[in-house]
């Protein structure tokens, strides 16, 4: 598929340690990098208490890593700094206002990042007030201008998308 079509990213991919059998994780995640990296596709990586594992794994491959964006990222301040010395863009969804990293505040823009919402439902309605919530909360909670905010997202996306 990734060969097919050009445009294509590849998402969701990682280590999770809910689901086992780790080892064949991090081997399915090292073929999918490599392909990645050999197509030019940006990965969107999942990553569920394996952190260390998972950024173990990235500095091996330091020299062929696509670009990374962390899906849902809630881990520690110093695991953020950590995955953006490999240039891993961090992305951060509604749940970080339960996590530690929201105690960060000004902190979290000054990593590579981009907000997401990770909308599960089908109502449209439903997604664009989670959206606007989410945009609201995290300006203020790092004090910056929503302009910002959506500039950044754009920037983001372009190196995710490699145009």
């Amino acid at each position: 598929m990734v060969k097919e079509h050009p445009d294509y990213q590849i998402a969701e991919v990682g280590l999770d340690k809910r689901f086992g059998n780790l080892e064949q994780q991090q081997q399915f995640l090292d073929e999918v990098l490599q392909l990645a990296y050999q197509y030019s596709r940006s990965v969107s990586l999942h990553c569920v208490q394996a952190s260390s594992l998972l950024l173990r794994l990235l500095r091996k491959r330091r020299a062929t890593l696509p670009p990374l964006l962390w899906h849902g990222f809630t881990e520690s301040y110093e695991t953020a700094l950590e995955a953006s010395r490999l240039n891993i863009i961090l992305s951060y969804g509604p749940r970080l206002y339960k996590s530690k990293l929201a105690r960060e505040e000004k902190r979290l823009i000054t990593f590579p990042f981009a907000l997401e919402t990770d909308y599960e439902h089908t109502q449209e309605a439903g997604y664009q007030a989670l959206l606007e919530q989410h945009i609201q909360n995290f300006c203020a909670l790092c004090s910056i201008h929503e302009e910002q905010l959506i500039r950044n997202n754009d920037e983001i996306r372009t190196i995710l998308t490699n145009q």
